[in-house]
């Protein structure tokens, strides 16, 4: 029972905190995607057509994941 008080307590805070500094939140998501999109289609571009970083785009995403 009081997994799921605190739980609940600390999601609707969060969501709070989302809805209070939403020009944060859309900002970081901004962000978060336009690196994601600045890797996956610019990394061939950046280094080269003969550079080969893995078996394909597979590998892009995990690294990139792990990156984060």
């Amino acid at each position: 029972m009081n997994f799921w008080l605190g739980f609940r307590a600390m999601f609707k805070k969060e969501l709070l905190i989302i809805i209070r500094y939403i020009a944060n939140t859309m900002g970081g998501m901004l962000t978060f995607y336009l690196v994601f999109l600045l890797i996956f289609l610019g990394y061939r571009g950046v280094a080269g057509a003969g550079a080969s970083f893995g078996e394909g785009t597979g590998h892009l995403i995990v690294g990139y994941t792990t990156w984060l």
